[in-house]
């Protein structure tokens, strides 16, 4: 269950932005091998600082890969958003969407 969270989170973030159905599918689909070649990549780097540095293991595997796996969740929504989202179901998006004074 833990290995697939960084999905869970990022099918939650899908499913609460306002996209249609297709899209939504269209969006986790697609983002299945990323995920994969991410958790192939972070083995492979958790590996690499086991053989050289194996001090600093705990710290990479407890730590830095945990926000690095956050910011490789975010990265991959926004993409998600900015090339799906707003290219093809023309959502626009404001800086302050429930502000009178500034309109989109």
């Amino acid at each position: 269950m833990q290995r697939h969270f960084r999905f869970f989170i990022f099918l939650a973030a899908l499913g609460a932005y306002p996209a249609s159905l297709g899209h939504k599918v269209y969006g986790a689909l697609l983002s299945m091998p990323a995920f994969f070649a991410y958790g192939a990549l972070r083995l492979v780097i958790l590996g690499a600082i086991a053989n050289s540095i194996p001090d600093l293991l705990r710290f990479f595997h407890l730590y830095f890969m945990v926000v690095l796996n956050l910011g490789f969740v975010m990265m991959l929504w926004i993409t998600w958003i900015r090339r799906g989202a707003l290219l093809y179901e023309s959502i626009t998006v404001c800086s302050f969407p429930y502000s009178s004074q500034f309109s989109c």
